[in-house]
């Protein structure tokens, strides 16, 4: 997932949710979160999974693994990360799960964005 869905569903601005991330490196290997290169970027506008590249508000955004929201979550602990990202939902991840690369993660990216946006 990226970091400004991440903070829409959290109900925290995208800014908020980047800061404790960056002050929280350690909590977050390459597995859990990566920054968009630039190229993932423009497919992501050329696939308009995001209108243009000015919704991101210059910056690149973060995408997270499903370990990465669940470390996310446990360190926003908000209310909303608690209700939004709990229990069940770490639990319905832990019995889809299978190890992937993190080339594999990087290629499925674009996917998992597009398939969250609805297109």
């Amino acid at each position: 997932m990226l970091d400004f869905d991440l903070s829409e569903m959290y109900s925290v601005e995208t800014r908020v949710l980047k800061q404790a991330v960056r002050t929280n490196k350690d909590r977050f290997p390459e597995d859990f979160m990566f920054q968009l290169t630039a190229v993932e970027i423009e497919n992501m506008v050329s696939q308009s999974v995001i209108p243009s590249k000015s919704k991101l508000g210059g910056a690149k955004p973060f995408a997270f693994t499903e370990q990465g929201v669940s470390m996310l979550s446990s360190m926003l602990n908000s209310k909303k990360a608690i209700q939004t990202i709990g229990p069940p939902t770490m639990r319905g991840f832990g019995t889809n799960s299978f190890p992937l690369s993190l080339q594999e993660i990087h290629s499925a990216t674009l996917s998992v964005a597009v398939f969250s946006s609805g297109l």
